[in-house]
């Protein structure tokens, strides 16, 4: 089996506006919803040494549903996961997930034993042939993925899960900013700083890369500049793109 590595973007991915993400399902109270908002259903997955993983963290703690939404972080470097010299993620007793403020994470995958994320794609959609990307939303019930796309992820979690969270008056989104929040975050910051770093690793030219470099620097000089007369870059309090800049 050809397998696709693991977060890193392709090449083609790498180009484009946002890396894809296979599964986009939906956390949500709508009627007949496939996955309804509910406490210790869902489990994410994550890797620490990744971007998109760290973001969705964060979301998470900042919003205080620790004790809702369970998480397992795996080791952060890749290893050789099979015979045929695939390369992935795997969860390891002895590396030690320690976040910030102390906090240490699951570094085993108590929810379903699996050593692997490739494994763990195995188990929730068998014909799925990658990318083994993380962050992942897991639904213990249907034993199933629910989302792997780290912008979605933090949606949900700023908002459709406010009936558990200790932080409820924390708004990464608020409504009279959404349009602004949602195309700087979907922009420019995504765009030339987010992926900015990941084109710049998989240049493929000294010229391309030179070129990436000048983007990322330019976008980063349009952030000094943002942050010189105020400490967030939309309005004055912490959303959703301060987030993905960080």
């Amino acid at each position: 089996m050809a397998l696709t590595g693991s977060f890193r973007l392709s090449a083609l991915d790498a180009t484009s506006t946002y890396s894809v993400a296979a599964f986009k399902n939906q956390v949500n109270d709508e009627l007949n919803t496939q996955y309804p908002v509910a406490k210790d259903r869902y489990h994410l997955y994550i890797n620490l040494g990744c971007p998109w993983s760290t973001g969705v963290c964060t979301a998470l703690m900042l919003k205080g549903l620790q004790d809702c939404i369970s998480v397992t972080c795996t080791k952060p470097e890749e290893v050789q996961i099979d015979d045929q010299g695939n390369m992935g993620f795997v969860f390891d007793k002895d590396c030690q997930c320690k976040l910030g403020d102390g906090t240490l994470l699951e570094n085993v995958d108590s929810v379903n034993n699996c050593s692997s994320v490739f494994e763990l794609y195995q188990k929730g959609s068998p014909n799925y042939m990658g990318p083994f990307t993380l962050p992942i939303l897991w639904d213990k019930e249907s034993e199933t993925i629910v989302n792997n796309d780290s912008l979605d992820l933090i949606r949900m979690i700023n908002s459709n899960f406010n009936a558990y969270a200790k932080n409820k008056q924390l708004n990464m989104i608020p409504e009279n900013k959404q349009t602004e929040i949602e195309g700087t975050a979907q922009g420019w910051i995504l765009k030339d700083i987010n992926k900015g770093v990941y084109k710049i690793g998989y240049a493929e030219s000294q010229q391309q890369y030179e070129q990436q470099f000048a983007k990322l620097y330019e976008a980063l000089d349009k952030v000094e500049r943002m942050l010189e007369k105020k400490k967030y870059l939309i309005g004055d309090k912490f959303t959703i793109v301060d987030l993905r800049l960080f």
